[in-house]
């Protein structure tokens, strides 16, 4: 699984809470800033800032299938173009700020499913992402993903998804 982040400030914060796990504060500022998951998580952090060495270990790690988690922002990709091999499961912390970015995320996960695998793909977004949305889907379009829902009794409960051929 990916998880890609198309902010920067979105990142240290899903990243130290990955690493809080239930610590104090100032045990998990000192693990989150070396880096370190929550015991027992194999995932990797990478962003724009991380050396290419890093990058290039969790990668192998991950086609591998030794890494099972990869956390990493929309930046490193638009400097590396680091594509994450093996990758089934993708997903998006919120829409991405670059549309042509969505076919290159994508790309592993074709190449698995032509291999039999299942796979899947999932971008998380609320009101507050509509401009961005607007600029994937059209601004009606996105205005109308992104309008409250008034969900009748036999509805409650249930998600609303859509789904982009």
């Amino acid at each position: 699984t990916v998880l890609y982040v198309p902010s920067y400030f979105d990142f240290p914060r899903i990243r130290n809470l990955c690493v809080r796990g239930g610590r104090d504060p100032e045990e998990a500022a000192a693990l989150a800033d070396a880096g370190r998951p929550v015991e027992g998580w194999d995932v990797a952090y990478l962003s724009e800032y991380s050396p290419d060495k890093d990058v290039g270990r969790a990668r192998a790690m991950f086609r591998d299938g030794s890494l099972p988690l990869i956390i990493a922002t929309e930046r490193l990709h638009a400097i590396s173009r680091a594509a994450f091999r093996g990758a089934r499961h993708v997903i998006f912390y919120g829409p991405l700020t670059v549309a042509s970015f969505y076919e290159e995320f994508l790309a592993p996960l074709r190449e698995e499913k032509e291999r039999g695998a299942t796979v899947s793909a999932l971008c998380l977004f609320d009101s507050y992402d509509r401009p961005a949305l607007s600029r994937l889907v059209g601004t009606e379009q996105a205005a109308d993903m992104t309008a409250p829902q008034d969900l009748s009794a036999k509805d409650k409960g249930k998600t609303q998804a859509y789904v982009f051929v």
